[in-house]
């Protein structure tokens, strides 16, 4: 049996009553399972509600899964934290437990120590998601405490923690936590997003690589570091060095957005470990605004990409890479061969402002032989060389991709780009047989007009497909 209390999101007349009203319809039910309430942006609710709360949650000592979403109620305090640790530390059939408290700024030090002592006594969990973004007066200290009330949940799998923007928190708090990590020999899946946190350097790096060398059951990693300024290709390479002795491995997950210092040597890195995980399924890599960037780069990274004949899945994020060039995007697509399993590709070369047509034509060929493709979604925005012809060779045996069902096209602010390239879109997307969804963005595309968005609307439009223009043509009069 589960309860699923669901909110829309900022409605302000729910109050502290109305879970004490909650409370009321929850006196008997102990044989319940689950229970999932999501209260987010409700900013009349205080820690009065989280005493209700607790309340009910030690009633309920059948619970196997509690989630709970309290984002961005900010009357919500230390005490609030208390009283749901509180209510959780006697539920101990309890696997799963995710708490959402983001932009909740008063959150401190000492109420994540009040959760945290709650934690020891779950020793059932098999996952835990935390979400506490924002909530800057996190430090140090938190991240020890809660390697304290983690480190005896010998059957925990998954864990999932956000942090982000909680600036406070510095290699030092990483170590603690990675300490714990380390010794928690049955997790498959570790999510951990500290991006802005911006005291964490490669030192921190060179911890958390240590902590993942032991964990032998790990299939899936997932880091969000973006816009961290003291992360430096030296810190990608301590980072690999622990990800690479796990060849069973299925999914990686790397944010290093706007990492200033990371050049073609950290993607070296990169490439490195992907070449040792061939079991890999699914691959997104984000280095969105790496201005270091460069066409030798990519190479790296390419190398790393051959061979992985079980992917199914890949993103890559350079935009903003402004030394990307056509290049770039051949080497890239020539990695796609050998991909016989790959299902969704996801390129974004916004603001790479050196690749043109040429580069264009490279991925369409290579996409001609991959064939198992089901969803393609490309980002060419500010891409101002491309024209005409790039649409024409991107497309021009799109009928080739025998599976595609969704295709998204994004050239926004390419300036080249007229009613005539519409019309070589159409010629090559309208032969796709089973093709379902078409989303297409031509947004500041100056010398389109409302006539050939119209024609690009009517050809495409057809046999039940979902089409999404921008900009949307305007009736004609």
């Amino acid at each position: 049996m589960s309860k699923r209390i669901y909110n829309d999101n900022s409605c302000d007349l729910i109050t502290d009553k109305g879970l004490k009203t909650l409370g009321e319809s929850l006196q008997r039910p102990y044989s319940l399972q689950s229970i999932n309430i999501n209260f987010s942006w409700c900013q009349k609710i205080t820690n009065k509600s989280l005493n209700h709360l607790s309340e009910i949650l030690q009633r309920l000592n059948c619970l196997q899964s509690v989630n709970l979403n309290f984002w961005r109620c900010n009357k919500i305090t230390d005490e609030g934290l208390s009283l749901i640790g509180q209510g959780l530390k006697k539920l101990n059939s309890l696997q799963s437990l995710n708490l959402n408290f983001g932009y909740c700024n008063s959150l401190t030090n000492e109420g994540l120590d009040y959760l945290c002592k709650s934690l020891k006594r779950l020793c059932s969990l098999k996952l835990i998601a935390l979400n506490f973004i924002d909530c800057t007066k996190i430090i140090d200290q938190s991240m020890k405490n809660l390697s304290l009330g983690m480190q005896k949940l010998i059957y925990l799998q998954y864990i999932n923690l956000n942090f982000q923007y909680c600036d406070y928190i510095t290699d030092e708090g990483l170590k603690d936590l990675c300490e714990c990590l380390g010794k928690l020999s049955a997790l498959q899946s570790i999510n951990l997003n500290f991006n802005a946190c911006n005291y964490i350097t490669d030192e921190g790096l060179s911890n958390l690589s240590g902590s993942l060398k032991g964990l032998m059951s790990l299939g899936n990693i997932s880091l969000d570091l973006g816009e961290i300024k003291g992360i430096t290709d030296k810190g990608l390479q301590n980072l690999t060095e622990g990800i690479k002795t796990h060849r069973s491995i299925h999914s990686i997950d790397l944010n290093f957005e706007s990492s200033m210092k990371i050049t073609d040597r950290g993607m070296e890195s990169i490439g490195q470990v992907l070449r040792r995980l061939d079991r890999l399924q699914s691959i997104n890599l984000c280095f969105r605004y790496c201005n270091w960037m460069t066409d030798v780069g990519l190479i790296h990274l390419s190398e790393g990409l051959k061979g992985l004949s079980f992917l199914r899945c890949l993103i890559a994020n350079f935009r903003s890479c402004g030394d990307l060039t056509d290049q770039a995007l051949k080497i890239i697509s020539e990695s796609f061969q050998g991909m016989s399993c790959l299902e969704a590709l996801n390129l974004n070369f916004g603001s790479c402002k050196n690749i043109t047509d040429e580069g264009l034509n490279s991925l369409g060929e290579a996409l001609q032989r991959v064939s198992s493709v089901k969803s393609i979604h490309l980002t060419f925005d500010w891409c101002t060389e491309i024209t005409d012809k790039g649409l024409k060779d991107l497309t021009k045996e799109s009928q080739r991709i025998s599976c595609l069902q969704s295709i998204s096209l994004s050239f926004e602010s390419c300036l080249k780009i007229t009613d005539h390239g519409l019309g070589n879109l159409i010629n090559g997307l309208e032969r796709v047989n089973f093709l379902q969804s078409i989303t297409l963005d031509f947004l500041h595309c100056k010398n389109i007009t409302d006539q050939g968005l119209r024609t690009l609307c009517e050809s495409l439009n057809r046999n039940g497909r979902e089409l999404n223009i921008t900009p949307r043509p305007k009736a004609s009069s």
